[in-house]
């Protein structure tokens, strides 16, 4: 019995530390050749709309308003608060959150598109659960927080994530 234990303690320790390793560095190697993950752009945006400063203009809406609106070319204080495939659920809940952080701003953009309004996407949920009100999710029966970051961790340890990885060839 001694043998088994020791022989399946050999077994599961390198997993183990595969599965831990790949939760703490996987993002961290990723982000370093793609860029910023969804997690990281969301998780900032959220992060950085929460000043003291009075906003003019805040813009919402889904890919068109995130990568086509840029605050930089605006004359007056704005912050694009969009991101990639939120549909109204979503900006519904970030209006919400901007009201009950007490973010002021005079005029609101809100990107349209005519499919979204019965199309409501929950694939980032595992992290809108965390910075958006319960209430959010309960929207979405199915979804439960623990289960959407359960799911989020077990993609980052499958190793076909390396597989899309550029390689980098070394002439000799």
């Amino acid at each position: 019995m001694i043998k088994f234990i020791f022989k399946l303690f050999w077994f599961v320790i390198p997993i183990l530390f595969y599965c831990i390793s790949s939760i703490i560095l996987t993002p961290f190697i990723i982000s370093q050749i793609h860029g910023p993950s969804t997690e990281q752009q969301i998780r900032s945006s959220f992060k950085n709309v929460i000043t003291e400063e009075k906003y003019d203009l805040i813009i919402l809406g889904n890919s068109r308003t995130y990568r086509g609106l840029n605050p930089e070319f605006f004359d007056f204080n704005t912050f694009n608060f969009s991101h990639d495939n939120d549909n109204y659920n979503q900006i519904f809940y970030k209006l919400k959150f901007l009201l009950q952080e007490n973010i002021q701003f005079d005029y609101l953009i809100l990107g349209t598109d005519y499919f979204q309004f019965n199309y409501k996407s929950g694939t980032r949920n595992y992290i809108y659960g965390d910075l958006l009100s319960n209430e959010y999710l309960e929207d979405y029966e199915e979804d439960n927080k623990i289960i959407l970051k359960l799911e989020h961790y077990i993609n980052t340890i499958n190793p076909r994530i390396f597989l899309n990885l550029p390689t980098i060839s070394i002439i000799c």
